[in-house]
């Protein structure tokens, strides 16, 4: 793979919801979770949904951006979108001290390992471009996911159904 190979574009984000038992922050019952991918290449483009309950925002960040990579079926060229400062830097700046040390600089064990040891996992092979956009500003496939997930976090808190899987806009 070099340089001109097309690119592939990932766009991410997660978030919770909360029941009124739930405690903000706390991956405790009544927070539920949702992540959504988007991945378009060529004119193809494939939207991944899920949720999960008793969970963090930042674990959400994450499975976003993992279940993003999982759809990549050989090394590429990947452009990756997200309003997460932890989930970029995570991979870029911190991930050499974490992966080693298994703590962060301030010497608190890094949350959310198993999660992140996927994730870095993922990206040998592929040529990976960060780029971080404000969340809520505006970017119109960030706010696609941003709205996706919290869709699919409010369905699992209320016990409705959402679809997963859409590509080309139509649920699959």
């Amino acid at each position: 793979m070099n340089a001109d190979d097309e690119l592939v574009s990932l766009w991410s984000d997660g978030g919770c919801a909360y029941s009124e038992k739930a405690v903000k922050g706390r991956p405790l019952k009544g927070v539920f979770g949702g992540w959504c991918t988007i991945m378009r290449w060529r004119t193809h483009e494939i939207i991944r949904v899920g949720a999960a309950p008793s969970t963090t925002n930042n674990r959400m960040e994450l499975t976003a951006v993992l279940e993003g990579l999982l759809l990549l079926e050989r090394p590429s060229n990947v452009q990756i979108t997200t309003d997460s400062l932890y989930v970029m830097e995570g991979c870029t700046v911190h991930q050499t001290w974490w992966r080693t040390f298994k703590l962060t600089r301030g010497g608190k064990q890094v949350q959310n390992l198993d999660l992140w040891e996927r994730l870095w996992g993922l990206l040998p092979g592929h040529v990976i471009h960060w780029r971080h956009v404000r969340g809520h500003s505006g970017e119109r496939d960030n706010e696609r996911c941003d709205k996706l997930a919290g869709n699919a976090a409010r369905s699992l808190r209320d016990g409705k159904a959402f679809s997963t899987f859409y590509y080309n806009g139509k649920p699959q």
